[in-house]
């Protein structure tokens, strides 16, 4: 029974010790009157998504309309939002963080 409680107890151990991936960065473009496209193109868990755009125009994100002037920073839950930019002439770049 000692046998099998070392061993449990040595498991947790080595499993709080082994690094997990628990935040991932995403870099995403868009032309006026598109939609955001995100790199890389995996898609991992939901989570907190911290989002920076930057350019000049309107984005929908998840059916919230925002101006963006310059730069604008949201967070986001969930999975990576769908961005829709609409704009006249100025691309958008933003900078995506996820927290899982």
């Amino acid at each position: 029974m000692c046998k099998h409680m070392l061993v449990m107890v040595a498991g947790a151990i080595v499993a709080f010790m082994v690094p997990k991936q628990s935040h991932w960065i995403y870099q995403g473009n868009a032309p006026p009157n598109s939609t955001m496209v995100w790199y890389p193109s995996h898609t991992p868990s939901p989570g907190m998504c911290h989002i920076h755009f930057w350019g000049n125009g309107t984005v929908r994100v998840d059916g919230h309309t925002i101006d963006v002037d310059q730069h604008r920073y949201m967070f986001v839950y969930g999975p990576i939002p769908t961005v829709e930019y609409m704009s006249l002439d100025t691309p958008l770049k933003a900078e995506l963080h996820l927290h899982v």
